[in-house]
């Protein structure tokens, strides 16, 4: 895991690590009043199946996030961002 300013890097983690840092990182960011992030999660290139269950994870967490207000919206990355590697986030 790697946090740069507007960008977290959750490639490697767990299902769990990546909530928790995500949660984290949303906070921090909100905190210094960030209004756009990149969450780099990966493709799941080299997981089961080829689905990135960690992509799915942060989705479902901004989902929820989205719902109770704590983020403005959310999308996967067009090209050149990163694809479906990333997520883009507003706060």
């Amino acid at each position: 895991m790697a946090e740069t300013g507007a960008e977290l890097n959750v490639r490697g983690c767990t299902v769990e690590e990546a909530r928790s840092l995500l949660g984290q990182f949303l906070g921090k960011a909100a905190r210094q009043g960030l209004k756009r992030v990149k969450v780099i999660h990966g493709k799941g290139i080299g997981s089961p199946g080829g689905i990135s269950v960690v992509r799915e994870a942060v989705s479902d967490e901004c989902e929820a996030a989205l719902r109770d207000g704590t983020i403005r919206d959310f999308r996967r990355g067009n090209l050149g961002e990163g694809s479906s590697g990333v997520t883009i986030i507003w706060l």
